[in-house]
């Protein structure tokens, strides 16, 4: 009888805190109920398969929304060019 070969790593990761909770797609708009670890912002739709899944209820702060023209909410900042759209990489301006 073989030995079973026990991952650590799985079970390390299985210990970790995870968030739950509905995702949207910025690039197809597919919503589903996604698990991630703690800290990841990128989920793989299961729809796409796209790399633009992101959690819809993460912290906010107040109680504005903003928006890019494409639909989309979710912004990153490069340091040098200020907030853009994650989907359409658009710039935002004039509201921050």
């Amino acid at each position: 009888m073989g030995a079973q070969v026990l991952s650590l790593a799985a079970a390390r990761e299985e210990r970790e805190p995870h968030m739950t909770g509905a995702a949207r797609c910025a690039a197809c708009g597919h919503e589903w109920q996604a698990v991630a670890p703690v800290g990841v912002h990128e989920l793989e739709c299961p729809a796409c398969h796209g790399t633009k899944g992101h959690m819809l209820h993460s912290v906010l702060r107040g109680t504005e929304r903003f928006e890019c023209n494409c639909g989309c909410d979710v912004f990153r900042i490069h340091r040098e060019l200020g907030p853009y759209c994650i989907n359409c990489a658009t710039p935002a301006q004039g509201w921050f």
